[in-house]
């Protein structure tokens, strides 16, 4: 309760001696707003990029995903790959555990949630494919980012207008 009635005292203060010293530290003001405006319109100019290309990075996670796939038989990288996004996403194969079976492949402990001992062809049927569980994941995650950028947006509008008034009260006369 204290440090709250010491900051409200202080921001008084600072407001009453800034009016006489207005005219000294107009200039820093006036480029702390401009500053501020150019950080905000960046901040809009990236948010509308990513959310234009967020089907572009989307359709990349999905070819991540093909690539692993392809490269499983060269690339001893491609198989950890697969097998991380198997067990991280409770997935298989790149469609589905028919993936493995039409490649004569055997399925591996991977494809399983977790519980080996019933583990069985049956069980990876209701197993999603790897490319759709790592697409819809990020699609999410891309939306969160969305929705947060256009909140840290309203604070900064927020911020902004609040800078625009203090210029302008504390440079009136």
């Amino acid at each position: 309760m204290r440090l709250a009635h010491g900051v409200w005292e202080g921001c008084g203060k600072d407001v009453e001696e800034g009016r006489s010293m207005a005219k000294e530290g107009e200039g820093w003001r006036r480029k702390y707003v401009t500053l501020m405006s150019a950080a905000f319109f960046l901040h809009l100019i990236l948010l509308t990029y990513f959310s234009k290309r967020r089907e572009f990075f989307l359709n990349l996670i999905s070819q991540f995903v093909d690539e692993a796939w392809k490269q499983k038989k060269e690339s001893m990288d491609a198989i950890v790959a697969m097998d991380a996004l198997q067990m991280k996403f409770n997935c298989c194969g790149v469609h589905g555990y028919l993936d493995y079976s039409e490649s004569n492949q055997r399925v591996p402990f991977t494809c399983c949630k977790l519980d080996i001992s019933t583990c069985s062809m049956k069980g990876y049927e209701i197993v999603p494919g790897c490319r759709e569980a790592f697409v819809s994941y990020w699609d999410t995650k891309t939306e969160m980012i969305l929705f947060s950028g256009i909140a840290i947006a309203g604070v900064q509008l927020a911020c902004l207008i609040i800078g625009f008034w203090t210029v302008y009260k504390l440079t009136r006369k």
